[in-house]
């Protein structure tokens, strides 16, 4: 048995579900920039199927990345799972951490090892700024916002994305989309209510990895 299929029958028997049935609807902007990807990972917790920017009051940015299969919030001692979107400031691809057609000044990071975490990697030394993104995992669905300061006050950017999963601390195959977006943030203060989502109506804040009423 090969190890990806043995990492997606893992990844199927130790998936939790949220108990909460309604669906999530965040309270964030129109998105203003989308990429799609074809089905083309066998592991379905890593599959990407589109990826999604939108603004956040006039302050944030909110990454989302669906995948074909439920994400699971357990994944176990040995397993550790990373969604990352890589953002190219400079509008230069030659520039910065080489991803293909992108060139990424900042590294946005969902990642499991023990506990969901979010992280903004900044490539070139001197570049970052202390912050705290904030994720939620639903469904197949992980979501992450990051404070525009921790990405250099970005108004304008092209990005790719990227899934991939380790077990016990071998990389295994996942997807990356094939082609790039650029996203251009508008005008305006946008959301007035960043810091709160709707779940089945009912506002609730953004945790890592859980609902927090």
């Amino acid at each position: 048995m090969s190890r990806s299929l043995l990492l997606f029958q893992l990844l199927t028997i130790v998936a939790l579900t949220v108990t909460i049935s309604a669906r999530a609807v965040w309270s964030a902007n129109a998105a203003i920039s989308q990429l799609a990807d074809r089905a083309d990972s066998e592991i379905g917790a890593l599959d990407i199927l589109e990826a999604t920017v939108r603004p956040v009051g006039a302050d944030s940015l909110q990454l989302e990345l669906r995948v074909r299969e439920p994400v699971p919030i357990d994944q176990g001692p040995r397993v550790g799972i990373t969604y990352l979107w890589f953002l190219d400031t400079d509008g230069n691809a030659g520039t910065g951490q080489p991803h293909g057609p992108v060139g990424s000044e900042y590294n946005v990071r969902v990642a499991y090892t023990g506990s969901w975490d979010g992280f903004v990697d900044a490539i070139l030394p001197g570049s970052g700024f202390p912050g705290e993104p904030t994720v939620f995992v639903h469904e197949n669905t992980v979501f992450i916002r990051v404070p525009r300061l921790q990405v250099g006050g970005v108004t304008r950017f092209a990005w790719s994305c990227e899934a991939f999963a380790t077990n016990g601390g071998q990389r295994l195959p996942g997807d990356r989309t094939e082609g790039f977006a650029v996203a251009s943030l508008p005008e305006g203060p946008g959301d007035q209510n960043p810091d709160l989502a709707v779940w089945g109506g009912v506002p609730v804040r953004f945790s890592h990895g859980r609902v927090e009423t």
